[in-house]
């Protein structure tokens, strides 16, 4: 980004916190995280519920749904605009068989260092809870990202 040099760039989005007709803007940069979360239960074919209890698949697919309440539901977004999303849910070689581990990754976007810190711990918490719930265990990592 030379001839000429580069001395600012601006990044446009569309906000429900403006009003119709202005411009905000905010300096700084956008708060990125990657959320990793890892699920471990007991492998077991595609058995009634009564021989395998811990159903990974499942268990993974709930916390999924529970992770989607940190934003609708424990934040003000219009205070600061936060985003949790999952993207990737990995488990499992053959239809018949239910995986011992799941990976889910997703990522973490706010503006606030605040905030962030709230919606890691929100993050935890869901993921945690909802596998112990189900039988299972829940190991997650989050970590600063750019991307």
């Amino acid at each position: 980004m030379k001839n000429p040099d580069v001395e600012a760039i601006f990044g446009l989005h569309v906000v429900s916190n403006q009003s119709t007709g202005t411009i905000g803007y905010r300096s700084g940069a956008d708060g990125f995280g990657r959320l990793l979360p890892r699920l471990r239960a007991r492998h077991a074919d595609a058995t009634p519920p009564t021989v395998a209890r811990r159903r990974s698949i499942v268990v993974g697919s709930q916390i999924v749904l529970g992770l989607q309440t940190i934003v609708s539901r424990r934040l003000d977004i219009t205070r600061e605009p936060s985003v949790v999303t999952v993207g990737v849910f990995q488990g499992g070689v053959r239809n018949n068989i239910i995986p011992d581990e799941v990976k889910l990754e997703g990522t973490i976007r706010t503006f606030d260092e605040e905030h962030r810190t709230e919606i890691q711990d929100y993050v935890k918490q869901i993921s945690e809870m909802i596998a112990a719930a189900g039988g299972a265990s829940a190991h997650v990592h989050i970590r600063r990202d750019t991307t």
